[in-house]
């Protein structure tokens, strides 16, 4: 495959979770209903950028069988930031600028327990949604939650990326601080009440449950055509969970506190921290890479693309938008896996560069030159003060429009 390189291109990648709260909000409600019918610093530049110690590659755990997303942040408490508090009281820890973690073995209990309370507010809300449209819906409140933490080294540290690297060819599943949780039932009434049943009546059944649309769901819909189409299901997760309702008012400042990830890579303190830290790994041998966001996505869409994961359009994309934020000035040759001519015109060869044991060795390679750096640099505890020094800058800017959607939102649940 032949793609133009626009080396004079500067592209900050922006991989925005815009729709995250919403996909997983439909992708909950369509798996308990499936279950139903059938049978989850500072701005010094000032700093000496020490050359890290080589890096030793470790012995990878074993490598997933299908592709998962990038992990959460480590089960650990980062401090929050000043915007940080304003996206806890509004989405309740799902969507925050520093992602402070919120994975911790202390915190299942109070998982199970909200979960339960959930599990049993919206099955009698469905019920009543349906019983209005002269269906029958019994509640299913049998079985119990279960949850889990898978523990370790936490990521971030020396000791996960000498077992882990990034965490992304080890199997999701056995990554320190992955979280696991589910719905032990002991029996589905609903589907032993619709033995019998037509399949007339079980679409139409169906229908009101989860709304005709939801199999061919679109995650660009917005959250008031979900609740138009979603059925009563989605109206319940609407009912308690007032964060997901579409509230105009706040529209302007939802998409500027999305843009906050792309505004904190070009935040002029960030981008000189970024300078060390590119500086130190090209000096460990990995030029080229501009902040850390850059190469670990790179890296998921090439495990993604080794393991025949992606399809040719969403190769295409991955590959281009490497190029275009790739530093050509400090490494001409190009990404791994890039064979260039003087016309510029290029072929990607990823899986000429070892197929999947030649990027777990890499993955490992450079997860452990980056630890060396990130320490060298003190660059963690670096970037989290410049984040909540533009979270603080943010929050001076809109406090009164934050504190009127929290208050909103907040006044919403409490009335459920």
């Amino acid at each position: 495959m032949s793609i133009v390189a626009n080396k004079g291109a500067t592209v900050v990648s922006t991989r925005s979770s815009k729709n995250l709260t919403l996909l997983g909000a439909l992708v909950l409600a369509a798996t308990m209903l499936a279950a139903c019918s059938a049978t989850p610093g500072n701005d010094d530049t000032s700093a000496v950028d020490p050359t890290p110690t080589s890096a030793a590659t470790a012995t990878p755990t074993h490598a997933p069988e299908s592709p998962t997303p990038p992990p959460e942040s480590p089960p650990t408490a980062i401090p929050l930031g000043p915007l940080d508090e304003y996206t806890f009281r509004i989405w309740r820890g799902s969507q925050s600028p520093s992602r402070p973690a919120v994975a911790a073995p202390q915190n299942l209990q109070e998982w199970r327990d909200n979960s339960e309370q959930w599990r049993r507010q919206t099955e009698e809300y469905i019920a009543a949604c349906m019983a209005e449209q002269g269906f029958v819906y019994i509640p299913e409140l049998s079985g119990t939650v279960t949850a889990s933490i898978v523990e370790g080294p936490m990521r971030g540290t020396r000791e996960f990326a000498e077992h882990y690297g990034f965490g992304i060819s080890a199997d999701s599943g056995t990554v320190p601080g992955h979280v696991s949780m589910g719905w032990n039932a002991t029996r589905w009434l609903n589907s032993e009440a619709q033995v019998g049943w037509s399949s007339a009546q079980l679409e139409a059944w169906m229908d009101a449950l989860i709304g005709v649309e939801l199999a061919e769901f679109d995650p660009d819909m917005s959250v008031a055509a979900w609740l138009e189409t979603g059925g009563c299901s989605a109206r319940a997760t609407l009912a308690f969970s007032p964060e997901y309702q579409t509230m105009d008012e706040f529209a302007a400042l939802s998409a500027e506190m999305d843009r906050f990830p792309d505004s904190l890579v070009v935040y002029p303190p960030m981008m000189a921290l970024n300078a060390e830290w590119t500086a130190c790994l090209a000096r460990a041998g990995y030029p080229g890479w501009l902040h850390r966001e850059q190469l670990q996505w790179a890296m998921w869409d090439e495990w993604l693309i080794v393991n025949g994961w992606l399809d040719t359009a969403a190769r295409f994309a991955a590959h281009q938008e490497l190029l275009q934020e790739w530093d050509w000035e400090a490494a001409p040759d190009g990404p791994p896996g890039w064979t260039a001519g003087d016309d510029g015109e290029g072929e990607w060869d990823i899986v000429g560069l070892g197929g999947r044991s030649g990027f777990i060795e890499r993955e490992f390679d450079i997860a452990l030159a980056d630890m060396d750096c990130r320490e060298a640099l003190d660059f963690d505890a670096r970037a989290l003060a410049i984040n909540h020094q533009l979270q603080q800058e943010f929050v001076d800017r809109n406090r009164d429009e934050l504190e009127a959607w929290a208050t909103a939102v907040e006044t919403l649940r409490d009335n459920h």
